[in-house]
This record gives structure tokens, sequence and C-alpha cells, in this order.
């Protein structure tokens, strides 16, 4: 037989789920109704150390510029996009621990620990999933604002450049000579001289200080990365006579940096578009190139002076090649494959080996067998570029490292061995320092996230978060005490004893009995007042409930042997 029991826990968790276990649909009342999430939570939520690593590098720069992994390999835009990432993980990841923590479970019954716990991974993955949309949205409209904008600015920075171009050439035939127009204004040797116009430009113009400093950059790197402009005022003459103007120079598709003055026409252009090689300082950096084609130059076919408008097509790799003044190839993404070779572009499918095997061939020494190539991507855009980079496309972490310590510890032997120059020492120390910056800059700043993630842009949709070291947990314990149950209710089945048995059918047979003897009762008045109607004399039908009139008298027992009582109307 089924049977309602009670049931108090009296705060012990190992008591209800001892009683629990015993009776499955036992239901406890909560004293604490509202219990906040993060009392019985705990949320872990670890980044790449990735981010760590950019961070530090980026403060290197801040202080030591020389110093940092990301200037070195001219990857400082990438790192910068890298950084602000991660900040911006790190704070829609406070949001959501705190969304999760003050999220509070409103239940008037102790809820057991597997509904519990479905009901917070619900509620993680719904905060979780807006936490994406946070910070992916804005990587998403600069992408779609960059292919609508972008390629109408490349085609008028094209035609903006050519026009300059074409306007200096015209102008500079005039100077020379406005009666005539068949000289040939490519050939400086040809230009003809004497004008009064001509003379007072070629002063003007060679007498101008440039923009370009040429001591700022070559004599004193560390005061031009501080950004020192005492070194080279603009209101006065270059201090190196040697740099100056030559304005036959102005406006023939080189870039003469001594020319980048208002009084010789910024070239007529010329320097607009050298971007073409990552030089160590940033003053030509391919992350920020901004190119026609958007193209690694094929080996030996580099011009540092030569402005991109006027580089031959077969110059650039073909596999390099792409449109960029339409929006539907401005996001176009691919990578450079691994054999093509990249001039002074590294990162970019460039073999490492044969930056470093002249310390080897020249000394006499095997240079080592291993090799890498880091994987270079390929878009018009260069924000897309750094968030589908990913250096180990083509190689691994791990060939890198034995790459570098193969060529690190022969360097280093040839080094001490005795036979170099003090110059050569200083100089192959330099390219042993120049790899172990690689190898810190590629395995421990870029591979913990393109190995969890496979590149940035994935990263940043995923928070950062890795799961292989971040977790949720929940502590039932600490619920079940929150929540506080006093009193449980539980039903269960119980075989009774056969004295307890017989009690209970007696009793089902007394009330079974009883019950009879009322319907027939009642049948019996029913049927003697239809028979024999009311009394006499009665003004009005009388109720049987009026007792002031009417009384009942016991008479004889019925056959049934009951005392029961049968009413007989008297009159008073």
């Amino acid at each position: 037989m089924r049977f309602a029991g009670t049931f108090s826990p009296q705060g012990s968790l190992e008591a209800y789920e001892a009683k629990l276990a015993e009776y499955p649909s036992m239901t406890c009342e909560c004293k604490n109704q509202a219990v906040p999430m993060g009392s019985y939570t705990t949320t872990n939520l670890n980044m790449s150390s990735s981010c760590e690593w950019f961070k530090k590098d980026l403060e290197k720069f801040k202080t030591e510029p020389l110093t940092s992994a990301c200037k070195a390999w001219s990857q400082m835009n990438y790192c910068t996009t890298v950084n602000k990432a991660c900040n911006q993980s790190a704070t829609t990841l406070s949001w959501l621990k705190k969304e999760l923590k003050d999220n509070v479970l409103f239940s008037t019954q102790v809820m057991a620990e597997d509904s519990l716990y479905t009901a917070l991974e619900k509620k993680f993955e719904s905060l979780y999933q807006i936490a994406e949309v946070i910070s992916s949205a804005p990587h998403d409209a600069v992408g779609s604002w960059a292919a609508a904008n972008m390629p109408k600015i490349h085609k008028m920075l094209g035609g903006i450049t050519h026009r300059l171009r074409a306007l200096t050439v015209k102008q500079m035939h005039d100077l020379h000579d406005d009666t005539r127009d068949d000289f040939d204004y490519t050939n400086a040797g040809s230009l003809i001289p004497g004008s009064v116009e001509w003379t007072s430009f070629k002063s003007t113009c060679e007498a101008a200080r440039p923009l370009y400093c040429n001591d700022l950059w070559e004599i004193d790197t560390d005061a031009a990365l501080a950004g020192d402009k005492n070194l080279c005022p603009l209101d006065l003459p270059s201090p190196n006579t040697a740099v100056k103007c030559d304005a036959e120079n102005v406006g023939n598709g080189i870039c003469d940096v001594e020319c980048l003055s208002e009084a010789c026409f910024f070239d007529g252009g010329d320097c607009g578009g050298i971007d073409l090689l990552p030089d160590p300082y940033g003053n030509g950096q391919t992350e920020s190139a901004f190119s026609t084609s958007d193209a690694f130059l094929r080996k030996g076919k580099y011009n540092e002076n030569l402005h991109w408008l006027d580089t031959p097509d077969d110059n650039y790799l073909n596999s390099t090649k792409r449109r960029c003044e339409a929006p539907e190839f401005w996001s176009k993404f691919d990578w450079l494959p691994e054999p093509d070779d990249a001039d002074y572009t590294y990162f970019s499918g460039f073999d490492w080996a044969s930056r470093y095997t002249h310390w080897f061939t020249n000394n006499g020494e095997t240079a080592p067998a291993s090799n890498f190539r880091a994987s270079r991507s390929l878009s018009c855009d260069a924000y897309t570029k750094d968030l589908k980079q990913n250096y180990f496309n083509f190689y691994w972490p791990h060939e890198l490292e034995k790459f570098v310590s193969d060529y690190t510890t022969g360097m280093q032997k040839i080094r001490d061995s005795g036979s170099l120059s003090a110059a050569d020492k200083t100089a192959i120390q330099l390219s042993i320092d120049d790899l172990n910056q690689a190898k810190d800059f590629l395995v421990s700043g870029t591979a913990p996230m393109t190995e969890y993630f496979g590149d940035l842009e994935t990263a940043i949709r995923e928070l950062f978060v890795d799961w292989t070291t971040s977790n949720v947990t929940l502590d039932y314990a600490k619920y079940f005490k929150e929540c506080s149950p006093t009193t449980c209710t539980f039903v269960y089945d119980e075989k009774p004893s056969s004295a307890a048995l017989v009690t209970i059918v007696f009793s089902l047979i007394g009330g079974i009995t009883a019950a009879i003897d009322a319907v027939f009762a009642f049948i019996y008045k029913v049927c003697r007042r239809t028979i024999i109607g009311p009394p006499t004399g009665d003004a009005f039908s009388a109720s049987e409930d009026e007792n002031d009139t009417r009384q009942e008298t016991p008479l004889a027992s019925p056959p049934s042997g009951k005392n029961e009582k049968i009413g007989v109307m008297v009159q008073k």
C-alpha cells in the first residue's frame, strides 16, 4: 500500500542524498528560493598565452624598441591587431563572468544535480553566444567597410599619383623652355637649361630641406624610433650637404627621398608607393603596404627606388598578383605557395636557410640540412591578411625550433673558432640574435594561438579562450547549503501485517454497511411520503427539519440490528 512520509535533512547533504537514493521521488522545499549562480559555480576562462606574449612585446617596443621581436620582424601591425583583439576579448569575458555570477536561479524545490548542471550549461552557452557576437561584430563591420570603400580609394590613389606626375613633367617642361616641346625630358642630359623659371625652381628645390631625414634613420636609429625631430629640424638645410635633391630627378618614376619637399613637388609623386620592402625601421613596412597588385617581387627583381606604378608586371611573382580595384576582389584570400621565394619578404615562403648558409660556406663548413619556410597570406586588404595569417601553414613549430637550434649552434661554433674578424663576429652574433628573435615571435607569440584556433579571426570569435585549461564548475554542496531545505516529503509503498489487514477489512465493511443503511433510510422516507402523504390538518407542507412542530420517536430496531432511527412525524 502507498503511504506519505516526511523527512528533515537538517542541512546535511549526505543525509539528503541517502534519503533521495531510497526515495527518488522525494521533493524538498527550499527555504531560500532565489539562489545566485555565483554562490555555487566557479568560472575559469583562461585566454591563449599568445595574448600575454604580444602584450609584453609591445611594452618592450615602448621602452626599448630594438628589443621588440614584433618591430625587428616588421610585424607591428599584426602584433597591434592581436593585442587589441585580446584586450577586447578580456573585457567581454569579464562581462560574461559577471553576468553568470549575478544570474539568479529561482526554484521552490531543491533541484537535482543533473538538472542544475543542465540549467547552468544552457545559461553559460547563451551568454557565451552573446559574447561571441559582441567580440566579432566590429571586425565584421571593418571588413564590410573596407570592401565597399578601399577599392575606390585605391583607384583614386593611382589616378592622383599619375596626374601629379604628369603635371610635374609638364611643369618641368615649361620651366625649361615654354617655347619648345620636343626635348626628351626622360634624359637628364637633353634637358634645356637656361630659362629663369627653371633656374629658380632648381635652386629652390635643391636648397629645400626634405621631409625625409637621412641622418635621422642612418645615424641614430634609436632617436628615429623615439621620434627625435630635433636631430633633423625641418627649417634648416640638410646637415649632410651630399643629401640634396637633384631637380632633374623630380617626376622621373624613381623615388628620391631627398626630393620629398614642397619646393620639389614631393618628388612628383614618385615616393607615394614605395612599400615593396619591409625595412627594419618601419618607413616602408609591408604590413601597411598599399600597392596596385599587392604582390611580391621575384628574386633579383627588387629595385628599392622604383615606384610601384613603374614596376614592370614581369617583376612580380605570378602567384601573388591580384586585382584590388573592385569590392569582389578586395577581400579575396590565398596563400603564397611554399616553393615561391620573394626577396626581402620574410615570413612569406622565403627559404630561411638562404639567409644564413653563407656563414658556413665561407668558413669551410657544411650548413645544417634543416629548413623552414613561414607561410604568408595574400590579400589586397592588410587587415584580412592579419585575421587569416598562420605562419605554420606549411611547417610545424617544432620544425622551426629544430632549424633555429641547428643554425644557431653551428654559427656559435664558427663565432668561437677564432677565425673571424671582430666585425664578422659582431655580424654573426646579430644573425644568431635575429634567429632567436624570430623563434620567440613565432613559437612563443603566434603558435599557441594559431595551433589551437587556426588563425586570429577564429581566436577573436572564440574570445581567445583555451578550453584545455578552462572550465565552468558546479559545487552542488554549496547550492544545497544556499537552498537550505527544511522539510522533504516522499511517498512509499508498504505491505501491512495480518492484524492490520484484518482491521482495515473490518473498517471497510463497517463503512460500507453504514453507507447502505443511509441509502435505504432515505429511500424508505421518500416511498412513505409518496404513499401515505403528509399528515392531515397541516396548512402547509411541513419540512422534516422543522423540529419545533415534529419529533422523532425511536421504535423497534430494523432487521439490520443497527440502532437506526426511523423518523415518525408526531403532531404536538
